[in-house]
């Protein structure tokens, strides 16, 4: 379809309220799967619609639409905000709501969320109910024990996706290493109740490798961006002046990058994020800094990658704090480096910042 049939076939629908909403969810959802994120932004602000708006009612489409095929004559409210939070319960638990006939054109959102099933058993304790995600035992520390590659632990991916994805969500890491935000995704029974949550994982990398090598596509950033929509982003990056070297030998790894060049390459990241997500899209960037205790010299990386997100049309929607553990490997030479860092007022850096931003 051309943009101008776009522009007629999204228009508002007419007749049942409920029906109507749903049916223009679907073919918006239809529109975010078969056009380009540009061209979609271009034909839903052309029907005077926002993104935020437009993904509402796409996810009412989606969850809503099945069943008002299966059940003829159903009776549904027409508030959008009711009709959303019913699309986030799961599937079986509104198919009941509906035969037992507590599906209501008069209900409220509130109505819709008495409707959530009691999950039998409490959140597993590795998702973090405050800011500090920092865990005293891991449950995903490492895949193989692949100790020599840099990583964060599998438990902080779980935290990620818990409070930053959405049901329905394309997430992406292109910098995914050994893949461990596919390994905790597959064992999501671990961590994730009874929710219906449905997440399209894709991971790239510049160096592919790890058991999930085959799941992990071949992508430098500085050329191009795996997918052509993501609506949540999540990135561990190298850090120049920890790892050079560590990964490989190659001029485009960030991680055998200068400080200056390093910045480059983030806005050039920035930039490809960006265009791969509408407004109201995630990024979650996870940065610790870096001092260097001979010299005094810091690298402040949470507050490099603020100014360069902000540059590139992204607003700070969270931060949360985990530790990077240094000081549970205790010995001689973490005994050294502690007494060095004391005597030379120059602090290891322990926390990493979990930055989330929101496309603007």
């Amino acid at each position: 379809m051309s943009s101008r049939k776009w522009s007629r076939y999204l228009s508002p629908r007419k007749g049942n309220a409920a029906l109507a909403i749903i049916e223009w969810g679907r073919r918006i959802s239809q529109a975010q799967q078969e056009v380009s994120p540009d061209e979609y932004i271009k034909i839903i602000t052309g029907i005077g619609l926002t993104a935020r708006d437009a993904g509402t009612l796409a996810l009412i489409g989606r969850k809503l639409g099945p069943l008002a095929d299966a059940i003829p004559g159903i009776t549904l409210p027409f508030r959008t905000r009711t009709l959303l939070a019913l699309s986030e319960l799961p599937a079986p638990t509104l198919r009941r709501a509906a035969l037992d006939g507590h599906l209501k054109p008069s209900m409220t959102e509130a109505d819709a969320k008495s409707l959530r099933p009691i999950s039998s058993k409490p959140l597993p304790p590795v998702i973090k109910p405050t800011d500090n995600w920092s865990f005293s035992k891991l449950w995903w520390p490492t895949i193989n024990d692949q100790s020599d590659y840099g990583y964060i632990p599998g438990d902080l991916y779980v935290n990620c996706l818990w409070y930053y994805a959405r049901d329905g969500d394309t997430v992406t890491d292109p910098m995914a290493g050994s893949g461990m935000l596919l390994r905790v995704w597959k064992e999501k029974n671990l961590w994730l109740d009874n929710d219906a949550f449905n997440l399209n994982i894709i991971l790239s990398d510049l160096i592919p490798r790890g058991p999930y090598q085959k799941h992990i596509q071949q992508c430098d950033l500085l050329s191009s961006f795996p997918v052509t929509k993501a609506d949540y982003i999540i990135v561990d990056p190298p850090y120049c002046g920890l790892c050079k070297g560590q990964y490989s030998e190659m001029a485009v790894d960030l991680a055998n990058m200068e400080p200056s060049e390093w910045r480059k390459a983030m806005q050039t990241i920035a930039r490809r994020f960006r265009a791969a997500q509408g407004k109201g899209g995630r990024c979650t960037i996870i940065v610790p800094n870096n001092r260097e205790i001979n010299t005094g010299h810091r690298l402040l990386f949470p507050e490099i990658v603020r100014q360069i997100w902000y540059q590139n049309d992204y607003q700070l929607y969270d931060i949360a704090y985990a530790s990077r553990r240094p000081q549970q490997k205790q010995g001689y030479r973490m005994a050294v480096l502690n007494n060095r860092a004391k005597r030379n007022r120059v602090p290891l850096t322990d926390i990493s910042e979990i930055l989330t931003f929101v496309a603007c």
